[in-house]
């Protein structure tokens, strides 16, 4: 049977693609040019869901750990550095880097965020009713400050268009 490749990544520059593929039995990351060529395996064992960082060095990505389910791994760009971030029980899936550097990922429909060397790491958003509902006031309240501000005289100035409400964050404790 034909072999699937699945969820590709561009690398921030366009010179490069990350894929998890099973075309050698089991899925893991290959890496290759955008034009198709130079393809190479960059994991061992499952791995799936690459994610590159912002600089283009590093691949976020979830593997299967015996025992653990799913954790977070980072490794270099060729595959010769690989480190696992996260060791606590479930899946921890869906990696992406932010901008600024961090890697948010998803455990159980909550939302995580955490340093790239596994540090740091903090729950952005509950997967609770109360979680789900205080990020939808804070989203409705955004809304109501931008219409207001919207409609504001210029004089009045709208440099606070933008402005949030506090983001609701608890540190995460790890086993």
């Amino acid at each position: 049977s034909p072999r699937m490749s699945v969820r590709t990544a561009n690398s921030p520059d366009g010179s490069r693609i990350a894929f998890a593929s099973e075309r050698d039995a089991d899925f893991g990351l290959w890496v290759m040019s955008a034009d198709g060529t130079d393809q190479r395996r960059i994991t061992t064992g499952t791995a799936r869901k690459p994610s590159w960082s912002p600089d283009g060095t590093r691949i976020a990505y979830s593997s299967l750990s015996p025992g653990s389910g799913y954790d977070i791994w980072v490794t270099t760009a060729d595959g010769t550095s690989a480190q696992r971030l996260t060791t606590a029980p479930g899946d921890e899936t869906s990696p992406a880097w932010a901008s600024a550097g961090q890697i948010a990922y998803a455990v159980a429909g909550t939302i995580h965020a955490l340093s790239p060397d596994g540090s740091n790491d903090v729950v952005l958003v509950q997967a609770d009713a109360e979680g789900s509902a205080r990020v939808a006031a804070g989203h409705a309240q955004r809304q109501a400050q931008r219409r207001e501000l919207d409609h504001r005289p210029a004089d009045e100035g709208n440099d606070d268009a933008h402005a949030q409400a506090p983001m609701h964050v608890q540190p995460r404790h790890r086993r």
